[in-house]
Parts: C-alpha cells; sequence; structure tokens
C-alpha cells in the first residue's frame, strides 16, 4: 500500500509582513505605554510640583491672615487707631515694589468689588518678600511675596435691622407709606430700624418699592424673603434675593453701605478706670441704664446716688442697675446750696418724671423743710403776698395783748402742664416781735412763734387748671397773752417784727405734699407797726424767677418785706420771669407764659426718647440738663468720677450711660468713625450713612409723641449732608476718633453745624435733634473688618556664589526677546517665574468686650 505523505506549509511572504505588522504594533503600542508612563510621570511630577507651589502660596496667605489678627489685637492697646493704615508695608531694606499688585490684590467676588488698588495712594498696600536662610554661600533666595490691606467696614448699616426682622426687638408693621414717604413710624430715637434705607442716596432705583419688601422681614407686607427674627448671612445672598441682576457698580455701593457680619454692640458704657484715655479692658465696660425700665415707683435718690456702676461682664436686670455715674458723681451746687442736694434734685426730677404717680420724691420729714423735692405734673408755687396787720389791745383792766392778723395771704399757683390737679395749700407763718409797755421801769415783752403758736394759713384751691395761673386767699390771726395790769394809758409800742418762718405746703386732695417752698428759713429784715398803740400795717412779697426751681429760700431772693404796699404780679407773670438769660442757660426763646417753656413737659412714663433727658430740670433756675455739649475736661469726659458741673460745660457724657432697651447688646448701632478722611459725600460712603441717620429727624415735635411729624421742621438732605461730612471730617482730626458717641458734642472737634438749622431756636429743640439720633450710634474703633490678602510663589533665578561672601554672578535669562542677568534674593517680573499664587477673602469681627478678634468667614479666590 502506498502511504500519503502530508507536506508541511511554512509561512508565506505575504504572512510575514502581517507578523512583521503586528511586532511592530505591539513594540509602537509598548512605546507608547513608555511615552505615556513617562508623560503622565513627569505630568504628575509637575502637577504635584504646581499643587506643593499652590500649597506653599495658600499657606503664606494663612500665615498673613493669622499675623493680621495678632497685629489686630495689638490695636487694642491703642484704639485711637481705627484700622484705617492697617496693610502691608515696606521692610527694611527692600524698595517699594508694587509691580503686578493691581491685578493681585484688587479683589472683586460675586460681582461685588471689595478692593481697587490705587497706586497713588500712600496708604496702599506693597508686596512683603519672604526669602530663605542664608546658606553657607551667603545666598538668600526669594520664595515667595505678600500684600495684605484691610477694608474697615466701620460705620457701616445693617441691613437685617434696618429693615427690621424682629430681631432689634421692635418689630414694626411696615406698609406702602414707608416705601413710598420715607416711613411712617417716625423719628423717636429709640431703635436703628427708624434709620430709612433710601435716604442713603436721591436715586430710589436702589430701594424700589418691590426690592425693599423683598429686603424686609416677612412681617411686611407683603411679607419679605427674610424671616422673623432672623438675619441676613451673607451680602452676596441678601443682594439675590432684592435684585439677582444687579449690576456690580449697585453691589458694590450695597457693599459700601451695608455689613451682614458685624458682631452686637454692647449696650455698655466706658470708664477709664487705668487712666490711659483707651478703651482696652472688658473690665472698664460698664451696664447702661434703661431709661424704659419699668420699675421707676420703686427707686429712691438713695438707689441711684448709692449703686456702682456693673460690669458689663457680669448678669443684668434692671433692677440691678441703678447708677448713672454723671448723676451719681455731680459736682455742680446749682440753685440748691451744695452739689449733694443739687444731685438728689435732679436724680427726684429724673425718678418722677418717669414714675407713674404724683407724689414727688423728697426727703421731707413733716418738720423741717425738705433739702429737695421731685417735679411731678402738679401746680408749681410761684408767687406769695401777704398783708399783715399788728395792734396792741387794752382791756378795762388795763392788761394788754398783741394782736397779728394776717389780712391777707394771697398765693398765685402756675399750673405749666396739661392736666387739671385739686390742691389745697397750707402756710406755715413763724414771727418774732417786741411789744413793749411802759411800766415806768422801762420794761418790754417779746413775743414770738416759738412761745405761742400761730395757726397755719389754710388755702382752699380746688381744680387748678392745666396752663394756667390760680391765685387764691387765706386769712388767719394770732392773740398774744394778756400782760399784767397796768395804770391806764401807759405808752406801748409794736416794733421789730420780724418774720422768721414762711413754709408753703401744697397738697393734693388725699393730703399729699405735691410742691413746697421754703420761703423764709432764717429771718427777714424787720418792720415797725407802731409807736402809739394804733394799728399798723407790714407787706409781704414774694415771687420766683422759675416756678421749676422755688424750695429753698434763695429762689425768692430779693423779696420785699416792707409798709408799703408792694406791686404785685399776681396772676400774670413774676416781674423776675426771665427764661432768656444768655449764656449759660437754656434757650428759652418766645415763650410768654410759663407752660410756654419748651421743656415744661413732664411724661409721667418711662421715656420715650434720650431726648427727654434734656427736660430734667438742673437744680437751677432756667437750666435743665444740658445734652447739646460734652463736658472733655480733663477730669471729665469719661474719667472714673466725671460728674455734671457748669452748666456750659454741657451733659451729653450721660448720653453715653443710659439705653433705650432692657437689652444687653444690639445689633446695627451706626459706628460715628469713619475711615476716610476725605469729606466728599459723593465718594465717601459713611457721609451717605450719616446722611441717611440724620435725614427725617423732626424737631419741634410734640413731647407726647416724639417719633410725631405733624407741624415739626423736618432735618432735610441738604442739611443732613453737611452734618454728615462734619462727622467724617471730625473723626479724622487731630483730635483722634470718638472714642465714645457722646463725645460727638464736643467743644473741640464735635459738630460745629448740628444746630444751625432755620427755626432750631430754643433749647428742647437743639436737645430734639441730638436725642433722636444718639442712641442709634456707637463710638470707638470697628469690630468689623474685610481683610485681603495676595500671596505668590517664586522661582528666584539666579547664580551660586563661589565663596562665602564672594557676589552673585547670576545667569542670563532671556523673556520676550530681552536677556538681563539674574540673581538671587532680587525679584524681576518675567524673569523670576510666579509659580502659584492664591487670594483670600477673610471677615474678621472683634468681640466688643473682650477685644478678641477672630474669623468669622473666610474665602479662598483664584
Amino acid at each position: 500500500m502506498k502511504k500519503k505523505i502530508h507536506k508541511i506549509k511554512f509561512f508565506s511572504a505575504r504572512d510575514k509582513g502581517i507578523a512583521t505588522v503586528l511586532t511592530l504594533g505591539i513594540l509602537a503600542l509598548l512605546a507608547a505605554l513608555a511615552v505615556s508612563f513617562v508623560s503622565e510621570s513627569i505630568l504628575l511630577d509637575k502637577i504635584s510640583k504646581n499643587s506643593l507651589d499652590l500649597e506653599r502660596s495658600r499657606l503664606m496667605a494663612q500665615s498673613m491672615v493669622q499675623r493680621t489678627i495678632a497685629v489686630a489685637n495689638k490695636y487694642n492697646e491703642t484704639t485711637s487707631s481705627s484700622l484705617i493704615d492697617f496693610h502691608s508695608t515696606l521692610i527694611s531694606g527692600d524698595t517699594a515694589v508694587t509691580d503686578e499688585l493691581n491685578e493681585a490684590i484688587t479683589t472683586n467676588f460675586n460681582n461685588i468689588r471689595y478692593y481697587q488698588w490705587n497706586a497713588t495712594d500712600p496708604d496702599s498696600p506693597c508686596w512683603q518678600y519672604i526669602r530663605t536662610i542664608r546658606n553657607s554661600n551667603n545666598d538668600s533666595q526669594i520664595i515667595g511675596r505678600v500684600a495684605y490691606v484691610t477694608v474697615n467696614n466701620i460705620g457701616k448699616l445693617d441691613p437685617s435691622v434696618i429693615v427690621d426682622s424682629g430681631a432689634s426687638g421692635n418689630a414694626v408693621t411696615e406698609d406702602t407709606s414707608l416705601y413710598t414717604s420715607y416711613g411712617n413710624i417716625g423719628r423717636p430715637g429709640k431703635y436703628v430700624n427708624e434709620i430709612f434705607m433710601r435716604n442713603l442716596d436721591s436715586d430710589s432705583s436702589y430701594f424700589t418699592n418691590a426690592q425693599l419688601k423683598t429686603m424686609s422681614a416677612d412681617n411686611a407686607t407683603p411679607p419679605g424673603e427674610l424671616p422673623s427674627n432672623s438675619r441676613w448671612f451673607d451680602l452676596s445672598e441678601m443682594i439675590g434675593a432684592v435684585n439677582s441682576n444687579a449690576t456690580e457698580d449697585t453691589r458694590t455701593r450695597f457693599n459700601n453701605w451695608f455689613t451682614t457680619d458685624a458682631p452686637k454692640d454692647p449696650e455698655a458704657f466706658w470708664i477709664d478706670v487705668d487712666n490711659d484715655d483707651t478703651i482696652d479692658s472688658q473690665y472698664e465696660l460698664f451696664h447702661r441704664f434703661n431709661l424704659r425700665r419699668n420699675d421707676w415707683g420703686l427707686l429712691s435718690v438713695s438707689d441711684i446716688t448709692g449703686a456702682d456702676a456693673v460690669l458689663h461682664t457680669s448678669s443684668y436686670t434692671n433692677a440691678a442697675v441703678k447708677c448713672i455715674p454723671w448723676l451719681k458723681n455731680w459736682k455742680s451746687s446749682g440753685g440748691m446750696g451744695s452739689a449733694t442736694n443739687c444731685k438728689n434734685q435732679i436724680i427726684a426730677n429724673l425718678i418722677d418724671y418717669c414714675d407713674t404717680d404724683t407724689e414727688p420724691t423728697t426727703d421731707y420729714p413733716g418738720t423741717s423743710p425738705p433739702t429737695y423735692l421731685g417735679h411731678e405734673n402738679v401746680p408749681y408755687i410761684n408767687e406769695i403776698k401777704l398783708e399783715i396787720e399788728g395792734y396792741i389791745e387794752e382791756d378795762a383792766s388795763f392788761r394788754y395783748r398783741a394782736h397779728i392778723d394776717i389780712v391777707s395771704a394771697s398765693l398765685e399757683l402756675v399750673n405749666m402742664y396739661g392736666d387739671t390737679i385739686a390742691a389745697d395749700a397750707e402756710i406755715d407763718f413763724g414771727f418774732e416781735s417786741d411789744v413793749y409797755v411802759d411800766d415806768g421801769l422801762g420794761d418790754y415783752y417779746t413775743y414770738n412763734r416759738t412761745s405761742d403758736a400761730i395757726d397755719p394759713i389754710e388755702i382752699n384751691f380746688g381744680s387748678v387748671s392745666s396752663e394756667s395761673y390760680t391765685v387764691e386767699t387765706g386769712t388767719v390771726s394770732y392773740v398774744s397773752n394778756w400782760t399784767d395790769a397796768y395804770d391806764s394809758s401807759r405808752d406801748r409800742s409794736f416794733t421789730d417784727f420780724i418774720i422768721t418762718e414762711i413754709l408753703v405746703k401744697l397738697k393734693d386732695s388725699n393730703g399729699n405734699i405735691i410742691n413746697c417752698s421754703s420761703i423764709v428759713e432764717g429771718q427777714t429784715g424787720s418792720e415797725d407797726f407802731s409807736f402809739d398803740g394804733s394799728t399798723g400795717t407790714v407787706y409781704f412779697h414774694g415771687q420766683v424767677a422759675d416756678p421749676r426751681q422755688n424750695l429753698l429760700e434763695d429762689d425768692w431772693a430779693g423779696y420785699d418785706f416792707t409798709t408799703v404796699d408792694p406791686v404785685d404780679t399776681l396772676d400774670t407773670n413774676n416781674a423776675s420771669y426771665n427764661p432768656d438769660q444768655g449764656a449759660g442757660y437754656d434757650t428759652e426763646s418766645e415763650n410768654a407764659d410759663p407752660w410756654d417753656i419748651s421743656t415744661a413737659y413732664i411724661r409721667n412714663a418711662p421715656m420715650e426718647s434720650p431726648w427727654e433727658l434734656g427736660f430734667i430740670h438742673r437744680g437751677k433756675k432756667w437750666q435743665t440738663i444740658n445734652l447739646k455739649a460734652y463736658d472733655d475736661a480733663d477730669t471729665q469726659g469719661a474719667k472714673s468720677g466725671a460728674g455734671g458741673d457748669a452748666y456750659s460745660n454741657g451733659d451729653a457724657n450721660i448720653l453715653d450711660q443710659v439705653k433705650m432697651t432692657s437689652a444687653t447688646e444690639t445689633y446695627g448701632k451706626v459706628n460715628i468713625n469713619s475711615p476716610y478722611p476725605e469729606t466728599d459725600a459723593d465718594s465717601v460712603p459713611q457721609c451717605e450713612i450719616y446722611k441717611a441717620l440724620f435725614t427725617d429727624v423732626y424737631f419741634g415735635t410734640n413731647p407726647e409723641d416724639p417719633g410725631e411729624k405733624t407741624g415739626a421742621t423736618q432735618i432735610t438732605a441738604a442739611h443732613a449732608e453737611i452734618l454728615a461730612e462734619d462727622i467724617v471730617t471730625k473723626s479724622n482730626s487731630d483730635s483722634g476718633i470718638f472714642k465714645t458717641r457722646g463725645q460727638l458734642l464736643r467743644d473741640t472737634n464735635g459738630i460745629p453745624d448740628l444746630y444751625s438749622v432755620t427755626g432750631m431756636n430754643s433749647d428742647a429743640k437743639k436737645e430734639e435733634l441730638i436725642g433722636k439720633v444718639i442712641n442709634l450710634t456707637t463710638g470707638g474703633t470697628s469690630n468689623n473688618i474685610t481683610l485681603i490678602v495676595a500671596a505668590q510663589t517664586i522661582k528666584d533665578v539666579g547664580g551660586n556664589s563661589d565663596a562665602v561672601g564672594d557676589s552673585d554672578p547670576g545667569v542670563s535669562v532671556t523673556f520676550n526677546g530681552t536677556t538681563k542677568t539674574c540673581r538671587y534674593n532680587e525679584y524681576i517680573p518675567g524673569y523670576d517665574p510666579i509659580l502659584a499664587e492664591q487670594k483670600v477673602l477673610v471677615i474678621l469681627t472683634r468681640d466688643p468686650v473682650t477685644f478678641e478678634w477672630k474669623i468669622k468667614k473666610l474665602r479662598y479666590i483664584n
């Protein structure tokens, strides 16, 4: 059998070509993988280096944040500085380098321009270089640079409070009139929400009705985007809710006007305990006294004079905080004979103004005259005239006795207030006199009230009408005991009649003393009735200048005691009535009658406005607490022991020590210190803010409703702008910042144009303006700043030193076609590459009590 043989078939040429292609493909793939691996390794290395450079720049930026906080805390020791010039400055040995700084540090975020670098501004920041430590070759390389600047948010408005979310404690029902006519709540000066946003700018396109309603709380009609009792967390959030399509200019203006990050302001006043003129410790801040407290009826004069200021770090209740240092440390004796009596009188006046009864606060013991008696809403004793007859009676047995008849005791009351009051008067009358009866031996007898009592003179007034004079008359007689019998027709005389006491007590229908005048407390001069036993007449006439100052004998100085019937002014203005006393007194022009005096008002309830402090009588005629000036003398101001002194020095210091709420801290007070020295209202945001602070305050209003506008005079935007520029100028003056809000009224570098409005012609009108603004403000340094940091890591191109101390020969580097020699420690833009950069936007807030700064927000901006 024939076997079949199989032949082995080898690759053809075609097959060999395919194998070659496959081999080459695999080799190419492997090469590609190798290249890819190498490329990825290079890329990863570059990414790693870039990431490292970025991290380095970020760490540099963060280190500047911490450095800024440290420096800001240092500023607590010198609060005359307000962080205005706080930025990166030239380091010794460097030259001022600002290349590429405009692009690096100018900051726009969310279409809000937070900072624009200005090369011509000497207070603009510059780069600070970060270098390695010199090596053994004496080389030091630049590894990066930083620049930082703080944007002071001082004086800005808190929109969450202005639109009133209820967080201010005084939720307001907002309606259409709030947006169309600047508001319907008036400007009494209690809460920051009285400031109207539209007054920030005359261009109402910034605040249309719809925008304002959207911005407001949900207690608005219709409800806004902000829930009640909540706050805007972020300015961008608020702008987005108001107008998501707002331009960069609008967003930037909102940033210039508003801050959403500021902490609450403590309702605290400063006492310079360590006498270093610096607010630098929480142990120098004390709780303010609440003028709207509801326990006035429980307060006594000794409560306020005997209490000490309570540290703000201590727990607060109205009952626990009773001290008003400006009153406790009162220095002026006024017209009260002593500083203590004057202080007690003023405090009694304050208590009786704010309590709800008509019983004066007094130390009257029921026997000797009081040293103080508070002012209530009652009639005041204003004038008195006595007609007094005296004669000696002889009986059939030739005994003699003296007769004194108060034939007429005319008493005038003036009711300066708006209520009709029932009142009766009682006059305690004392005298001494010589009665001479010739017994042939020259003996005489002296009669006096201390041994022979005379009954009080009772005068019934009934109802005393409001804003009127009322005159009523009473009589009383005095008869002495009989003398021994003598022969008939003995010579007799009734001489040297002296009045030793006239104490007038005005009582209400319940017998409570409501007004009191110790008209004669020592003694008058002497007058004679007769030398022959016939009837004689003497007259006493006294009147006060200021009905509110009638307690003491000195207030009736210049009275007449004479045998000639004096001309009286009963039932009309007293001859001494002259409210316009000139410098050193209240300005009370155009007051025909006492009830026209601009401070003739007593609320008999807690105050509705700080303005009302100016109604409190100061213990001297024609003087009330002077809110128009701040006493900045060396021992006054905020010093320990500072207290009221001469009227002309001012009492505005008291405005720092009082508040209109029981809250211990409040959002949104307007800081009266501007970080800008310019006074151009078009370029300085604080001018617009301060303008809104004053615009639409009304003066000449009815104290019953200090927020009312009818019949009053409006502070217009034009005058408010003048005041705003005054504040900006004076807060940047040589005297430094306003450390307290009361310093707004300081004599040197206060606001001179405050009272220049036409029609502001009385003490009350002037004080009305400041009283309706001051409680909405605060002083001191900023508690809120925006920090911007730009950081760059740099590759320092240079040569190597051959030996220690040799100069750097440098290396040649070509950039944009130009070759330069680059050396270590010398930055040349473009030749020394910037490897990475990081910008940081930080909101820093300071605790207003502990004075420590902390980071509120931090954003990395690439």
